[in-house]
């Protein structure tokens, strides 16, 4: 399994339940606290770092099977940033990364199927940031059905998971990503 976008909460606590659940678990954007997490470094600014990222996660844990994306805007000063920037840092970045690595792992899990979970960030806290988020859940989800779709031939189940509005459950949204993870959602898209 690799966990990426893990730098907030309910990254760590979907690597932590899935680890407590078997899983060989490699994460990416944090170090864990947990010798049983792999760290997996690199960025994942575009398809050749996110072709990197693959590569390392398959050597360290053997393969593939389990992609967890973790969607989450990077901080940014609403205030002072220009809006060009507040998009690109909140809407565009966080859906390009996603798509590339994805991208690369669909790849990859084709030779013997797979399962890619997308985890859409919360709306919660600052209503500022209620458009961004709203922008990123939809353009997710558009993305989880389309692929869901077109993967189904691969073997590959593609889910989105969207926690409600004002949702700080890391421990519900977790078992949820293990249960997509596991054998009783194997035929789950």
């Amino acid at each position: 399994v690799l966990v990426a976008g893990a730098e907030g909460g309910v990254g760590v606590a979907i690597a932590r339940a899935l680890s407590d659940a078997g899983a060989a678990v490699c994460i990416h954007g944090i170090t864990p606290d947990s010798p049983q997490l792999r760290s997996i470094e690199g960025t994942l600014d575009d398809r050749d770092a996110c072709h990197l990222v693959v590569e390392r996660v398959v050597a360290a844990a053997g393969g593939l099977g389990v992609l967890v994306n973790c969607v989450g805007a990077e901080s940014v000063d609403v205030d002072t940033a220009g809006v060009a920037d507040v998009y690109d840092r909140l809407v565009h970045r966080p859906l390009r990364r996603l798509f590339f690595l994805t991208q690369v792992a669909h790849v990859v899990m084709t030779r013997h199927g797979g399962r890619i979970i997308n985890v859409a960030p919360a709306v919660v806290g600052d209503p500022a940031r209620v458009t961004e988020a709203a922008a990123v859940r939809a353009g997710l989800a558009q993305l989880t059905k389309t692929m869901a779709v077109e993967w189904a031939a691969d073997g590959i189940r593609v889910n989105c998971v969207m926690p409600a509005t004002g949702a700080r459950h890391h421990d519900s949204v977790a078992a949820l990503v293990v249960a997509l993870a596991s054998r009783a959602g194997a035929h789950v898209s």
